[in-house]
């Protein structure tokens, strides 16, 4: 990939403990003796020592990261079984991933700092320091000591160590819709009435992006063959032609309302996930949503999985890609108990101001309002549904869109939020919700 999250991981200031810095190490025996007998000899900043948890094999790895956990992972590129899922799945943002070599297959997923095989092991023992207790100038600083070659920027040296990148400038938006791992916050249909609307004037795209239990194709009464790993078949890589074709080929229109959407379903059965990968659905973003594309790319990215799983590693490719990520939640108190709990999660990975709440089945009078809410969670409420049950029903047993069913509350509120939406094509700002936000909203907030 050609871009890498992972280098100034957004980590807790000071991570490990006190006793030092726990490391969990897969590579091959023979640089294994090597790394083994530096970091015992090595001394932390933060006092203790570096404890080595030692894996054989990339499974055995992944299990003892579940039942032990670490605070860093070291890999070598000759690690047994170390396939582009299993690297995907060990990434994340909150942990410093180092590989010592070529990643598997060629694919380097956010969150993993790739350095030269041949780096020595006090560059390793530095660089492992730098990542979990350091400071991102330090951390630059351990990369270009372990022969990482960052490049260069009118700034000074960029934190990335991938290649340029050589994809298309984005010139569409990124929308992707989650929600908290509990509760039926109705995301799914939250992401179809949203690009819907977008699709009456704008060129759109719909990604149902669930690995699992995904529901596009039967909510719209699509072809479910027509669907992600259709495009993933075809390998397009990182060739925008390639891309464009794929697209074509495989996406299906939305509804005759909403002319200028297409929808692409998502897997329909549990063994063509394996087709998947968080680099293919980080460049599917990249590519639709590059000039000449689409205009809106929306994803429903679903409940937030388990952090350490394949499903865990996709939705954390989703949400780092995204312009801006919206949890969708219900305004009850348990609900948006957990949807507090995701968006803390969220702010990890993604900075603030690409967060943004959508309250679903609102009901005045019995739900708190908008802006105390936005108080509470710490990011701003950008779209408010009204409940309404008796369209949603109907939707659901017609298989079309809200819109194509009248102007109901619900449906006057994704036409009213879809141009809010539109009004936010300048690259964004430190602000920019606030022109999304129900106009009796910003004027409570005297903006």
């Amino acid at each position: 990939m050609s871009r890498t999250e992972g280098v100034a991981p957004r980590r807790r200031a000071h991570a490990g403990t006190s006793s030092g810095i726990r490391v969990l190490m897969g590579v091959d025996a023979t640089r294994e003796r090597v790394l083994l007998h530096a970091l015992q000899a090595a001394v932390p900043r933060g006092g203790g020592a570096f404890h080595v948890l030692r894996a054989v094999t990339a499974p055995e790895l992944e299990a003892r990261l579940s039942s032990e956990g670490a605070d860093a992972i070291l890999l070598g590129e000759g690690l047994f079984e170390l396939s582009p899922r299993m690297l995907a799945v060990l990434a994340n943002p909150s942990r410093p991933v180092v590989l010592l070599g070529a990643a598997p297959g060629g694919v380097l997923p956010q969150g993993v700092m790739q350095v030269p095989a041949e780096t020595g092991a006090a560059e390793i023992c530095g660089l492992l320091e730098a990542a979990v207790q350091g400071s991102p100038d330090e951390l630059t600083a351990a990369l270009q000591q372990a022969g990482v070659k960052l490049p260069s920027t009118r700034a000074g040296i960029s934190r990335d160590p991938s290649l340029p990148d050589t994809r298309r400038v984005r010139g569409g938006k990124v929308l992707v819709f989650v929600g908290a791992p509990r509760g039926a916050a109705g995301i799914s249909r939250v992401t179809i009435e949203t690009g819907g609307a977008l699709g009456r004037r704008d060129k759109t795209l719909l990604v149902d992006a669930v690995p699992r239990e995904p529901s596009f194709a039967a909510a719209l009464a699509l072809n479910p063959a027509r669907n992600l790993t259709a495009v993933a078949a075809g390998a397009p890589g990182t060739d925008p032609v390639r891309w464009a074709r794929a697209l074509s080929e495989w996406c299906q229109p939305l509804d005759e309302s909403s002319p200028h959407a297409v929808v692409l379903a998502g897997v329909p059965t549990a063994p063509m996930r394996s087709r998947l990968s968080p680099s293919f659905l980080a460049e599917l973003l990249q590519q639709a949503s590059a000039h000449g594309a689409f205009a809106y790319v929306v994803v429903d990215g679903g409940a937030e999985p388990p952090p350490d799983t394949f499903e865990g590693a996709c939705w954390r490719a989703l949400v780092e890609t995204a312009d801006h990520v919206l949890l969708v939640t219900v305004p009850d108190t348990v609900g948006l108990a957990r949807a507090y709990e995701t968006l803390k999660g969220l702010a990890v990975a993604v900075p603030r101001e690409r967060l943004g709440v959508v309250l679903n089945g609102y009901r005045k009078g019995e739900h708190d309002a908008p802006d105390e809410v936005a108080a509470l969670m710490g990011v701003p409420v950008v779209a408010v549904v009204p409940q309404d049950e008796r369209a949603c029903t109907r939707a659901l047993r017609t298989q079309r869109p809200l819109l194509t069913l009248g102007r109901g509350p619900a449906a006057r509120e994704f036409l009213r939020f879809a141009d809010r939406i539109r009004t936010t094509q300048a690259p964004a700002v430190e602000r920019w919700w606030r022109r999304w936000l129900p106009t009796g909203l910003r004027a409570r907030r005297g903006h």
